[in-house]
């Protein structure tokens, strides 16, 4: 339930606000896709980082679909869909088609169809690193968070919960990052970002106690070697987009923000170097991982 509460602030807050960043850091990041009139969306990186997936729909609800871009040019779409996600090795691509409510697995070769996951209303998506699983998470009532075999179809409930959600997946397929909710029963409680074995079934929370006025809302992101994690400091007296050393867990940048804007939609280079994201659902940003 808390998701849908945290979208609709989120699309509350692109309505009122517009994403600004402070004077002095704007040399960090580079805008790399600006939607136009009424659209709004996110985008995914694919393997070669040469080309997008654009989940993208109209504003004023008329309309929702997946398309790929490449040098600023549609090269295929698929209506009626959304979520896309590619395969780490590039090989498969996943959506959901918005008319069945299904997960279709696809065969980037020949976009032949291999395999399908049924879902109520919707789910979040991410490849394993050896692009033979899906993560996917549904959420109701309660967070259930499942490894799909794209191959056999077997299905396996790895977690359900009403505390845990936002799940990321890492190179390291035993290991997931979530996030979990301190206080359930508040819709705009804060959060801590923990990391999951699937082996030992432990959780791990990552702690932050050096930033003052921190809160952690939902945005977050973990580069796919774990040595990066990032997130959004959605504090009034702090807005920012923090960049923290795993191995030390030292602030090794931060970005200023200027409006009360949530961001969202992350998507890594394979190598870690670099990630992109969506502010306002308008703007696709890209940030380069600093020497350190």
């Amino acid at each position: 339930m808390k998701k849908y509460i945290l979208l609709s602030l989120f699309l509350l807050s692109i309505i009122i606000n517009s994403i600004i960043f402070a004077n002095g850091d704007l040399n960090k990041i580079s805008k790399i896709i600006n939607f136009d009139n009424d659209l709004i969306g996110d985008a995914s990186l694919t393997n070669d980082n040469k080309l997008f997936f654009l989940n993208l729909s109209n504003s004023n609800g008329h309309g929702q679909w997946v398309e790929w871009q490449k040098n600023g040019k549609t090269i295929k779409r698929i209506m009626n869909a959304s979520g896309c996600k590619i395969s780490p090795d590039g090989k498969y691509y996943s959506y959901l088609d918005l008319q069945d409510y299904k997960i279709n697995i696809i065969d980037a070769d020949d976009d032949e169809k291999i395999n399908t996951f049924s879902t109520k209303r919707g789910a979040n998506v991410q490849w394993t690193s050896d692009s033979k699983n899906l993560i996917i998470e549904t959420s109701d009532n309660l967070t259930k968070i499942y490894k799909f075999n794209i191959s056999t179809g077997v299905t396996e409930k790895i977690l359900e919960s009403e505390i845990f959600f936002s799940a990321t997946t890492v190179i390291n397929n035993n290991i997931l990052y979530l996030l979990k909710d301190k206080t359930p029963d508040a819709p705009d409680s804060d959060c801590d970002i923990v990391r999951y074995n699937l082996l030992t079934k432990k959780f791990e929370v990552i702690s932050f106690p050096f930033i003052k006025d921190l809160w952690i809302f939902d945005y977050f992101t973990v580069s796919p070697d774990e040595k990066i994690i990032v997130f959004q400091n959605c504090s009034l007296k702090d807005s920012a987009m923090y960049i923290i050393s795993m191995d030390t867990l030292k602030v090794i940048d931060k970005i200023k923000l200027k409006g009360n804007v949530l961001l969202s939609g992350s998507s890594w280079s394979h190598d870690s170097s670099h990630f992109i994201f969506t502010a306002t659902m308008k703007e696709i940003y890209k940030y380069t991982i600093p020497k350190y």
